[in-house]
């Protein structure tokens, strides 16, 4: 999955992108879920780079929403280490 792919994806689950404050300087993006109370910072240029499927496991199950079909077989390592590591969360 390409970062553009993701992109698309958090989009069409109700994500949306959130300005960062002016005095901000960086290649990142604010994006926050319509189905809880969270945000991540996602890296910049949206392009054809990919991303790693456990990435896009951690930041969906962060977002709430689906993960797409072509990284599902990485979600019980990305439930084991969200377990071990941050059971609070």
């Amino acid at each position: 999955m390409t970062r553009a792919d993701f992109y698309d994806w958090m989009i069409a689950h109700q994500c949306t992108i959130e300005p960062l404050p002016e005095n901000t300087n960086g290649n990142v993006i604010k994006i926050k879920s319509q189905h809880c109370n969270f945000y991540i910072y996602y890296n910049t240029p949206i392009d054809e780079r990919p991303v790693k499927c456990y990435s896009v496991c951690n930041i969906c199950h962060q977002l709430h929403i689906p993960v797409p079909s072509e990284c599902e077989g990485f979600e019980p390592i990305t439930k084991a280490i969200k377990d071990k590591h941050y059971p609070n969360h």
